[in-house]
């Protein structure tokens, strides 16, 4: 036994290994303390330095953080990087810009009510920019863990609806604030044990719940009823102009709770006061995403790279050639053929191509933005303005807010 700085270290030889016992003045490993495939409480050692071990694991830790974790790591997110992407042959050229509200997260949602005010929200909080993205104000802090604002609305230049839950849990809240963010109030309480999806037009709200009650009002929130079915995941209220009996309005569903989780989608003409589900093929993949441009134009992302198409409000569908088969979780599409398509990247081990583009309905495509950067969201006020949103990949990641310019 040896004693170095009152430390004491007693090295033991048991049926041809060596095993590590500290005194109590040490604090025992863990796992949650970084211990890197070694037993409970035992730490390798050096035999070469006497029984002082190198933390050699922990130093590639560190290493592997500086190099993904882009806040601090690389000075990624100190200023503000631009960038274009075009062929020799493209006619088509990608530009955009990106921005960081300041958030340690991942954003789920954006929505601008014009090219100066908009607002984003995720896991690190819900920020609103009011000179076009540039700058970032936070409105409500980082919810918790396990807490996530997933959706956000705006139906008024100061008038802002939130969805938060809790994931893996079976609870939801909606917020409502008119005064721009100073306050809020919950609406439907008690109600919500699931947050998905949230869109408001005009005079309809729709809080999607997945595998729970969804809910929908038609004189601005004041009314609510339950939708008349489950496993909703995605909404989608085409742009252009409504007819007489109301919006038209698609809500992408994954089945329900106990069944395969095949894409099913319900389609009203009435702003949701009567639905009619779309036929479907059965051996699709699981659904993740739904947009339409127009009130018969559309697309549907799935698992394994799998983008459909419809021209006809849904009737029939045909598969896109698509380039990647990783899922897909975001899209934006207009009636001119340009659109954009954003595929699971939030692996930091594997990253890759994170957004597509096309100028010709889908038919050829474009990889417009890679490596740490992964896209959550769209949304559109036209083709000159496009913002994606969500995160930079890593042990630690960073908010990301890009704007697309074609």
């Amino acid at each position: 036994m040896t004693s170095r700085e009152g430390i004491k270290v007693t090295i033991q030889a048991e049926k041809g290994r060596r095993a590590v016992s500290r005194n109590k003045t040490l604090r025992s490993f863990t796992q949650s303390d970084h211990n890197y495939g070694n037993e409970r409480g035992q730490i390798p050692v050096d035999n070469t330095a006497k029984g002082l071990f190198k933390p050699l694991p922990l130093l590639v830790s560190l290493v592997t953080w500086l190099m993904f974790e882009p806040g601090n790591g690389q000075g990624y997110w100190q200023g503000r990087e631009g960038g274009e992407v075009a062929t020799n042959s493209s006619t088509f050229p990608f530009r955009y810009r990106v921005s960081n509200p300041g958030g340690r997260g991942s954003l789920r949602d954006v929505f601008f009510w014009n090219a100066e005010v908009g607002w984003v929200c995720g896991s690190s909080g819900v920020f609103q920019t009011q000179d076009g993205g540039w700058t970032w104000i936070p409105k409500k802090p980082r919810p918790g863990w396990g807490l996530n604002y997933y959706r956000l609305q705006m139906t008024g230049s100061r008038e802002i609806w939130l969805l938060e839950g809790i994931h893996g849990q079976a609870k939801a809240w909606l917020w409502h604030s008119t005064d721009d963010g100073s306050s809020w109030a919950e609406v439907l309480p008690g109600k919500l044990l699931s947050a998905t999806d949230l869109v408001c037009r005009g005079n309809l709200r729709m809080v999607l719940c997945g595998d729970f009650t969804s809910y929908w009002s038609l004189d601005q929130g004041k009314s609510w009823a339950p939708l008349p079915f489950l496993g909703g995941i995605r909404a989608a209220i085409p742009g252009d102009v409504r007819i007489e009996t109301g919006f038209v309005v698609y809500v992408l569903c994954a089945g329900s709770s106990g069944h395969r989780r095949v894409p099913q989608v319900f389609k009203s003409t009435d702003s949701g006061r009567s639905w009619r589900e779309l036929a479907f093929f059965e051996k699709l993949p699981r659904p993740r995403t739904i947009f339409f441009s127009t009130s018969w134009q559309g697309w549907m992302g799935l698992e394994d790279g799998v983008l459909l198409a419809t021209k006809d409000g849904g009737e029939s569908w045909i598969k896109l050639p698509f380039p990647e088969r990783r899922p897909i979780q975001a899209l934006w599409c207009d009636s001119l053929g340009r659109g954009y398509v954003a595929v699971d990247n939030s692996d930091f081990r594997q990253l890759g191509a994170a957004v597509f583009a096309t100028s010709d309905g889908g038919k050829t495509w474009q990889e417009v933005l890679s490596g740490a950067k992964n896209i959550n969201g769209f949304f559109s006020s036209g083709p000159d303005f496009v913002c994606g949103v969500g995160n930079t990949p890593g042990p630690i990641g960073s908010d990301l807010v890009i704007f697309f310019k074609q």
